[in-house]
């Protein structure tokens, strides 16, 4: 097929609901008025490929639903919404655009390569793996992960008004690599456990941990530029579990909630103050205060290291419960201040720069 001039479906399947396959190759998708609506069906053996759209008469964009083929080849593309389901394997030749919803199914394999794709709507896999880009990939809508998800060292940006980022858990092909929330008047709830192997950057809006109540594991740097943090009701756990990670917030007193430190070994140093509802850093593993401060509204525990010496300030470090220390506090110069009503304890000696004991009871 040269052209397909108007919408509508191409179907070279034989047997109906059983069909054979068959290729299909089209040079353009002429869209004439962006409201068309293309879909084509090779079968589980067939093969699509489309070399390229042509906009007419002010169309910007149309639908394109393929909806059984074994390879797929896509142009640099603006559609609408984009449905496919593939069996074997699918390239994205350039940038996609889609300002509805995109959704991949089957049991193929949707390969994006180097090309920032743009999702306006929602944003599901539903089968086979979705290797995300190697650059960016933006979705504004709610993103659901049924299947697997290969995110090749890109980065994910969640945008957009209110959403919800529908992880499908901490296991095999539900991982991120570099996560940004950028939603300057929205809430990204998290539904399900979170794991994050690279960068977390809030750069605007609500991170919303409490109506899922997820476990949260982060393997990079973590950057607070804007936005709030909802923590979560029922203490999940936010896992720092990367080594020489470093972590900012430019805004005063945002609350991860309960913070574990480390997944062995692993080093998290901070570059600005940290506010946390507790403390724990795991055997094996430090957090280095680097002259910022700490305040810690509940337990601090320590089986770790916590090193309080590095920096060129003198950190403080706020400890609003109890103080267990079963591993090594290094004090420097710092100033650990008791303000609640906690205990000292531990199988270790803490040994202390100032104490300020300024406890109830």
């Amino acid at each position: 097929v040269g052209s397909l001039i108007t919408g509508g479906t191409l179907d070279t399947t034989n047997g109906g609901a059983s069909p054979t396959g068959g290729n299909i190759s089209i040079g353009e998708i002429h869209v004439v008025t962006g409201a068309e609506s293309y879909t084509l069906t090779a079968g589980p053996t067939g093969d699509v490929s489309i070399s390229g759209f042509t906009y007419y008469d002010g169309s910007s964009a149309a639908s394109l639903s393929i909806t059984s083929a074994d390879t797929f080849s896509l142009p640099a593309s603006t559609l609408v919404d984009l449905s496919v389901v593939c069996y074997g394997d699918g390239t994205l030749n350039g940038e996609l655009k889609c300002t509805g919803d995109f959704s991949f199914s089957g049991t193929g394999t949707f390969h994006s390569l180097s090309n920032v794709s743009t999702i306006a709507g929602d944003f599901a896999i539903n089968g086979g793996t979705f290797i995300a880009p190697t650059t960016t990939l933006y979705v504004s809508g709610t993103f659901r992960n049924n299947a697997c998800l290969d995110p090749a060292y890109g980065t994910i940006v969640f945008n957009g008004a209110d959403s919800e980022i529908i992880t499908g858990g901490i296991l095999s092909g539900k991982a991120f690599y570099n996560v940004v929330i950028d939603s300057p008047s929205g809430v990204k709830t998290i539904n399900f456990s979170m794991d994050i192997d690279g960068e977390f950057r809030l750069q605007s809006g609500t991170f919303d941990l409490n109506s899922y109540n997820p476990a949260v594991n982060i393997g990079g740097d973590i950057t607070i530029n804007g936005g709030t943090i909802i923590k979560s009701s029922t203490n999940s756990l936010v896992t720092f579990d990367g080594d020489a990670v470093y972590y900012y917030s430019a805004v005063a007193g945002i609350n991860f909630g309960d913070v574990v430190v480390g997944a062995s070994p692993d080093i998290v140093t901070l570059s600005s103050d940290m506010t946390c509802d507790s403390l724990t850093v795991t055997s094996g593993d430090s957090l280095v205060t680097a002259g910022y401060n700490i305040d810690c509204n509940e337990d601090v525990a320590i089986f770790g290291t916590l090193n309080a010496t590095d920096g060129t300030g003198i950190s403080t470090i706020l400890v609003g419960g109890n103080w267990t220390n079963n591993g090594t506090f290094i004090a420097g110069g710092s100033t650990v201040t008791f303000d609640g009503s906690g205990s000292i304890s531990g199988s270790s000696v803490t040994t202390f720069n100032n104490l300020y004991l300024n406890t109830v009871g």
